[in-house]
């Protein structure tokens, strides 16, 4: 039985955490019989402060690192790629990404699946009072556990390092995790609520929306402006894309075919797959 456990580390959002541990309650056994993989142990939300939050989310960036070269030394050219990377990541994006994440879901310190979440992030993107959104922005979190639990780091969580296996076409990754996360939160939704309903636009905060336009405008700094473009609207496709693309594969091979492409490599889509589906088929003979 997968033990629920939030933990309000702000000491400032009970209300929040006993919401959250309500959809949970109300979901687990939903996710395990619609996705019919292994449930985690523990299924673990923490709330946190902005300064918590950022320091978690580096601290597991450089475990992630340090456990990749552990396993493979890394050529001079991919140690200063590594590095450089990290430095970016620090100076560009932390200071403002906890306000645009709703939550994010990665290893703990002794291995474990996640999720933190920045109760104050909610406030800005306007998912604190939009309890629809809310339940299935949690669930969908929720579903990236169960499918950290049942890869056992085969696939899954999506490696922050490139270099940790570099056969797994990365885009093709996002694209199953994010697919598969939303293709289960849609069947959770209709099995508890009927059709899904349309979402209301979210008032995001004032300083949400600046903060907003400065990481793009800090992002055309270093990119070509057209493929920020690209980047940013391909992000907004992504998870309806991957869950028409998870049904379809469900549908042609059925749920337990399907759920061995968390222990093996080889099954993740590949960039052409993604957007024909035939190819994978083809490819892994399931």
């Amino acid at each position: 039985m997968t033990e629920i456990d939030v933990l309000d580390e702000t000491e400032r959002e009970s209300q929040l955490a006993d919401q959250i541990t309500g959809m949970l309650e109300d979901t687990a056994e939903l996710v395990t019989e619609i996705t019919a993989l292994t449930p985690p142990s523990r299924l673990k939300f923490r709330l946190l402060s902005p300064k918590a939050w950022r320091a978690e989310t580096m601290a597991y960036l450089d475990r992630e690192t340090e456990a990749v070269f552990d396993r493979s030394a890394p050529s001079p050219e991919e140690a200063t790629q590594s590095r450089d990377a990290g430095r970016a990541y620090r100076a560009g994006m932390l200071a403002t990404w906890w306000m645009v994440e709703e939550g994010r879901t990665m290893l703990d310190s002794a291995g474990q699946p996640q999720t933190i979440i920045a109760p104050r992030a909610l406030h800005h993107t306007g998912l604190r009072y939009a309890s629809h959104q809310l339940f299935r922005s949690i669930v969908h979190d929720a579903v990236h556990q169960w499918q950290i639990a049942s890869s056992d780091r085969a696939i899954m969580p999506i490696p922050v390092v490139p270099h940790d296996d570099p056969t797994v076409c990365y885009q093709g990754l996002v694209h199953l995790a994010e697919g598969h996360a939303e293709w289960a939160t849609q069947a959770v939704a209709r099995r508890l609520g009927g059709p899904d309903k349309p979402f209301a636009e979210l008032p995001r905060s004032w300083r949400y929306r600046r903060q907003s336009a400065l990481m793009k405008w800090m992002a055309r700094r270093v990119a070509n402006a057209e493929a920020v473009k690209q980047a940013e609207e391909e992000a907004g496709r992504i998870r309806i894309n991957g869950a028409r693309w998870v049904q379809s594969a469900i549908e042609g091979v059925g749920v337990a075919a399907f759920n061995k492409i968390w222990q093996d490599t080889t099954y993740v889509p590949r960039q052409e797959e993604v957007t024909n589906i035939e190819r994978w088929f083809s490819r892994v003979g399931l």
